[in-house]
């Protein structure tokens, strides 16, 4: 039977514990099956987006114009494809999905889509197709149309503000997010360099899914739907720039004080191969020491600092690329895990579906149609049956489906009163650093009670990048990443060593609705506290793990880190110049895995609404990297292409590079940047008149993206030329009024400053009882249904909230006393 056939709509309604109590048994076990999406999209951005909602069961009709979606022609490697042949990536992204093909000059292809709206639960949208760029088909004018619909926006700028309709790609915006001058990215003796592969595109896809989900629920209590806005520019601020802004207010001063630095030991070349390392700083750096046979770095103290370190790596890089290059990478690894140093080999496209852990753990699959190799799911919902997958449709291939079986959809049932989407959920955050605590931090900004849950024994290890030393007043509140991750929390500490501990622990999940955690797997183990003894105390609990590499395989209990997840994901491979070795990109694995994380939480509690049951979710940070490298490993399986570094250029627009210009950056050096990329040839032809060679644009040499490829090196001396003499503001004045992509490439500090960011109230001001005022950022995207505000409390000092929390779970002031005193609970790191 038709699939369209089989969507029924479900009734649900309720508010504090709809996403608790709220049940409809039956069904495949797919959190989405009876989700009816509309992709009005085109390329990555909203291709991942749907292909999320997809892979949890939606039925997502894809409206592509009579030529189909560009992405059915688009290859990295620049492929040629015979009519009627999609491209691979296409394939991977539009997988499970049925294609309709309409003309929409014509009204019964107009009527057709109406008719498809009025049965539909949500649309994604993007520019750049031609259903898309109808004004008939502009989200607000398809929101005004069909207010039941939950409309997911996906834009570079915006769909407002005073840059919304400025020019720009991935690779522009990335320079405005501040991510492209960050500390640890870039050889200060070098340009900077970006991050490749349009990471951004699948960051925004990715940020989309999690703001349609978070959606989803209200929508359907209330028969409402809403508007929502995901701007580009702000997932590439939340994912690549880190809390900069706020490290500023705190400190006075920016990160990137020192300058441009390459992480230290990074990526080195053994004799069989790259590898990458992470040591940071205290017993791992003198354990790095003297592996390397080099104890004495361990007691100069002008390497103790890893930002200081940085800056020596002429000084003691040559010794270590000597011992590298006496080595396999299988001994330095081998001698790494004795030394507990975090190791992971630099994978590229042919090489990483080949690596024993991947094949054990099930994280590469073959399309279904095309016969390569792919991703697979980046986490897993165990104990509920996969989703049936797909080949991509072929275009048109639903055209004459009778879209009238979908029942339409109800509207306006009951008024939900809470403007924030997750109201009445609570959730128990176990998680450090970056990568879960970012990504809890989304779901208490959008209304969830979110417990941040540490220890006096080990607290968050964030805490541990103060900007004061320790043993100074409160040192371990003053530091901005860990104030930055954890806004809108409550604070608890518990030491879980205790029988006391463990016992407050499985009372407190009594009261959860899911708990968080990102330890080493084997963690959760020694502590008994696994999903199925927190199962015992609450019976629907859902439990999210994060563990670096996933939960069985060779690399299980490997420590991991976002830039050895970089390494091992082939983000490394591709990041860096063509004549260099590969770079880390330091820091996207954290992000991408953290809203990854929550977008399989949110699935989670979806399906819950379902069937009653909790779920374990498994969201390696290794799987959610793979996810959007995706890229590389299908243009080699697909067509033994091996993509590599190519410093700043890339396959979507020529020229494409940074160029310096006469500005100083914050310390003074000559290393301002702007970055220009040249996507289509009207875009060629004004850039030749700014630049004052407007021959160019009729030269044969040039007027293809090929030829301008093959003559990047003469095209880029006369741009830089240009840019040395002028400022950025100049230079961005001149071509956007001629419409061509720029960015000025600021350092992150002053993204706070981007008048867009601005206009869409980015950066929110919160008191904090320690460091007083600071700038918070929000989530990466804005809806129609509000909130219009997001943060309501700045992060919790340490323990801020136990006498709260523990109340409010039957203890007495007396039992917290006691546990006080028995040190189960504190407010100070032990020994301080």
């Amino acid at each position: 039977m038709d699939q369209l056939a089989l969507a029924q709509p479900c009734q649900l309604t309720g508010r504090r514990k709809r996403l608790m109590t709220t049940y409809h048994d039956g069904g495949s076990g797919c959190a989405l099956e009876d989700w009816c999406v509309v992709e009005l999209a085109s390329g990555v951005p909203g291709g991942y987006c749907t292909r999320l909602l997809a892979d949890a069961g939606a039925l997502v009709i894809k409206v592509e114009g009579p030529a189909g979606d560009d992405l059915r022609r688009w290859s990295a490697s620049l492929q040629r494809f015979s009519p009627g042949q999609d491209g691979a990536l296409f394939q991977f992204l539009a997988g499970s999905k049925r294609s309709l093909a309409v003309d929409v000059t014509d009204p019964a292809d107009r009527q057709a889509v109406e008719a498809l709206l009025e049965r539909a639960d949500a649309v994604v949208w993007s520019a750049g197709s031609p259903v898309a760029d109808d004004a008939y088909y502009s989200p607000s004018a398809l929101f005004r149309r069909h207010p039941h619909l939950v409309v997911g926006a996906i834009t570079i700028f915006g769909l407002a503000g005073p840059w919304a309709t400025r020019p720009a790609t991935e690779f522009t915006a990335q320079a405005w997010s501040g991510g492209i001058i960050s500390w640890g990215r870039g050889d200060p003796d070098r340009p900077p360099r970006y991050v490749p592969g349009r990471v951004g595109e699948w960051l925004v896809g990715t940020y989309a899914a999690f703001a349609l989900l978070s959606a989803f629920g209200r929508a359907r209590d209330s028969g409402i739907g809403e508007l929502l806005d995901v701007p580009m520019i702000m997932t590439q601020v939340s994912t690549l720039a880190g809390y900069d802004v706020l490290h500023r207010d705190m400190a006075g001063t920016a990160r990137l004080e020192s300058g441009r630095c390459l992480l230290f030991p990074g990526v080195h070349e053994a004799s069989d191969g790259y590898l990458g390392l992470l040591c940071g700083a205290g017993q791992r750096w003198l354990d790095y020491c003297s592996m390397v046979g080099h104890p004495e770095w361990g007691t100069d103290e002008s390497l103790f600092d890893p930002a200081a370190r940085a800056a020596r790596t002429a000084d003691i890089l040559p010794a270590v690329r000597e011992w590298m290059a006496e080595r396999t990478t299988e001994e330095v690894k081998e001698l790494a895990g004795l030394f507990r140093i975090s190791t992971a080999p630099v994978v590229n496209g042919q090489t990483a579906p080949h690596e024993a852990h991947f094949i054990a753990n099930g994280m590469f699959e073959t399309n279904a149609d095309g016969g390569f190799t792919q991703p697979a799911s980046p986490f897993r919902l165990h104990g509920t049956p996969e989703c049936a997958r797909t080949a991509a449709p072929r275009l048109g291939e639903a055209n004459g489906s009778s879209f009238a079986r979908l029942a339409p959809r109800p509207r306006g049932q009951k008024v939900v009163q809470s403007d924030r989407p997750l109201d009445g959920l609570r959730i128990l955050d176990m998680t450090s650093v970056w990568a879960g605590p970012m990504g809890t931090r989304m779901l208490a900004a959008l209304g969830a009670e979110v417990i941040h849950l540490e220890s006096t024994v080990r607290p968050d290890f964030f805490r541990f990048q103060s900007i004061r030393r320790i043993g100074e007043d409160s040192w371990w509140e003053w530091a901005s990443n860990f104030a930055g991750a954890n806004g809108n929390k409550l604070g608890m500490t518990l030491n879980l060593q205790t029988a006391a501990g463990r016992d407050i622990l499985l009372r407190l999940v009594k009261t959860c609705d899911a708990v968080v955690e990102n330890f080493a797997p084997r963690v959760l183990e020694k502590l008994d506290l696994g999903y199925e003894t927190l199962k015992v105390a609450r019976p629907d609990v859902i439990l999210v793990r994060m563990p670096g590499y996933g939960l069985r395989g060779p690399w299980r209990d490997k420590p991991a880190f976002a830039p050895t997840i970089e390494d091992a994901a082939g983000l490394t491979w591709l990041t860096g110049y063509s004549d260099g070795p590969p770079e880390e990109p330091f820091g996207v694995a954290d992000t991408n895995a953290g809203i990854h994380a929550m977008v399989a939480l949110l699935q989670a509690l979806l399906l819950r609404r379902k069937t009653g049951r909790g779920v374990l979710v498994e969201a390696p940070m290794v799987g959610a990297a793979l996810s959007i490298n995706a890229e590389p490993v299908i243009e080699y399986s697909a067509y033994g292409v091996l993509l590599e570094r190519a410093g700043n250029s890339g396959p979507a627009a020529s020229p494409q590079n940074l160029y310096r210009t006469r500005d100083l950056d914050d310390g003074g050096r000559p290393d301002r940047w702007v970055a220009i990329a040249v996507a289509t040839t009207h875009q060629w032809a004004a850039l030749c008149n700014v630049i004052g060679r407007p021959e160019w644009a009729d030269d044969e040499r040039y007027r293809s993206p090929e030829g301008r490829r093959r003559n990047q090196a003469e095209i880029d001396s006369v741009v830089a030329a240009w840019c040395e003499t002028r400022s950025a503001s100049e230079i961005v004045s001149a071509l956007w009024s001629s419409g061509i992509p720029v960015g000025d490439a600021i350092q992150p500090q002053h993204a706070g400053e981007i008048e867009q960011l601005r206009a869409y109230g980015f950066y929110e001001e919160l008191d904090h009882p320690i460091y007083g005022r600071g700038h918070y950022d929000t989530p990466a995207f804005r809806s129609s249904r509000g909130p219009n505000t997001f943060n309501r409390l700045p992060a919790p000092t340490l323990g801020q909230h136990n006498r709260d929390i523990l109340r409010g779970i039957g203890l007495t002031d007396d039992e917290i006393s006691q546990l006080e005193r028995d040190e189960v609970i504190g407010y100070r790191p032990s020994g301080m």
